[in-house]
């Protein structure tokens, strides 16, 4: 079992902030605690001939307090040296790494990356698989850019959905992983870029049997504007819907004077902010709310209703859901556990405004409202040949729930996408 398995098993979401430089200390570590992190990435690379020691030590306080460590090292993120000579080089430092650190039960994987551009996206997915390969019980973290429309000049592939392929073929890496900031950016076509990566990189995991993770945006820079608490929930509702698994935020702190980085958990002078406190309610509620069921779910469908983002399909046809009713735009997703039970989220696909949402779920099925590690009756309405729920939903907010028909599935017939005048015939809850 890799380490990644493991906290599946345990029903634990890996979530965790990105980190240039910083020390190591008590407060550190009180840090990621009280941000709701469940991994931690080391605050420095470790360089030969540096003593272990103290990143051991790192390590075993990151253990102690029931987290696991992306560990930087300089000696094992992709370069040209790994398509030299059958990879050679950098088969020895990753053994040498692994020597040292990769035994530590407060290990996740190594850092083995960020964003390869031309010239060196071979590099990357032969690191990868030189991890896997040297390493097999470790998750590697290899972090990927934004797709975009004429992104693949940037990165020198000519077709970023077959690069991706390649990445998941060669590098077999456990998970893709990817940054995407364009959702805190000025207008509607930023979001509908934010949707269309996540699709490109769900889309491409789903192709090959693998989990997807997002790294979102938690620090205002560049055109991008400083995310509220109603910001962070909407990025993790949008990811949960498509799929996601794992969350490592951009970024933790930066330090003082770095162009217009702004009002990022840890300011610049060391201190906590009031994203601090945002993110950390949105990623301790969301670990506690969601974290043991998500890890266990699979993807099935998903449709965008009300705005359609990223070349997402509409809201058509599913054997679960006659229909949806909501003033805002929604995402609706179908998902299924390790024994065949089928699952239903809703999504608010709005940045700003609450709203409640009606659905309704086709025949009869006793419809259970899953949260916290467990599940109870949700409150519904019966009319026709339907079962309707009803959820208020702040922004981004996301909702799960088990659909169970005991073996008595409605037969279902081709209709059209949209709601009907005379379908809306259930009344709202408070």
């Amino acid at each position: 079992m890799t380490r990644y398995e493991e906290m599946k098993a345990a029903g634990v979401m890996p979530i965790s902030f990105w980190l240039y430089g910083g020390s190591w200390d008590e407060g550190a570590l009180a840090q990621w605690k009280d941000l709701g992190c469940s991994v931690v990435m080391t605050p420095h690379s470790y360089y030969p001939p540096a003593p272990i020691e103290p990143s051991l030590k790192m390590l075993d306080d990151i253990h102690e307090a029931g987290m696991k460590a992306i560990f930087c090292d300089g000696r094992v993120t992709f370069g040209p040296d790994a398509v030299k000579r059958g990879g050679a080089a950098m088969r020895k430092r990753i053994k040498e790494a692994v020597r040292d650190f990769g035994h530590h039960p407060g290990m996740l994987g190594f850092h083995a990356g960020d964003e390869p551009t031309t010239g060196l996206t071979e590099s990357a997915v032969q690191t990868l698989k030189l991890h896997r390969e040297v390493a097999p019980h470790l998750s590697t973290f290899l972090n990927f850019g934004p797709y975009s429309r004429g992104v693949e000049g940037w990165i020198g592939e000519p077709d970023y959905s077959a690069f991706l392929d390649r990445v998941c073929r060669d590098g077999k890496p456990e998970y893709l992983i990817h940054d995407v900031y364009w959702q805190m950016a000025p207008g509607d076509g930023s979001i509908n870029g934010y949707f269309g990566s996540i699709k490109m990189y769900s889309d491409a995991a789903r192709r090959h049997g693998i989990d997807w993770m997002v790294s979102p945006l938690a620090c205002g820079h560049f055109t991008y504007r400083c995310p509220t608490e109603d910001d962070f929930r909407w990025q993790v509702g949008t990811a949960l819907a498509h799929g996601a698994k794992g969350l490592c935020w951009f970024l933790l702190g930066i330090g003082m004077g770095y162009q217009n980085y702004r009002i990022s958990p840890i300011d610049e002078h060391g201190e906590r902010t009031e994203t601090f406190t945002w993110v950390s309610r949105i990623n301790r509620t969301t670990q506690a709310l969601y974290g043991p069921l998500v890890m266990t779910l699979t993807l099935k469908n998903v449709w965008h209703q009300g705005h359609v983002y990223g070349g997402f399909e509409p809201f058509h046809d599913s054997h679960l859901l006659k229909w949806a009713k909501c003033p805002n735009p929604l995402i609706l997703s179908e998902f299924v556990d390790p024994d065949g039970r089928e699952y239903f989220s809703v999504c608010n696909n709005s940045q700003t405004e609450s709203c409640q949402a009606v659905l309704a779920f086709r025949g009869r099925p006793t419809i259970y409202q899953a949260s916290g590690g467990g599940e109870s009756p949700a409150k519904v309405q019966t009319k026709g040949d339907i079962t309707g729920t009803f959820a208020w939903l702040a922004p981004g907010q996301i909702t799960f729930y088990r659909i169970d028909y005991a073996g008595k599935r409605p037969k279902v017939p081709h209709i059209s996408a949209g709601v009907g005048p005379g379908e809306q015939v259930l009344t709202g809850t408070v």
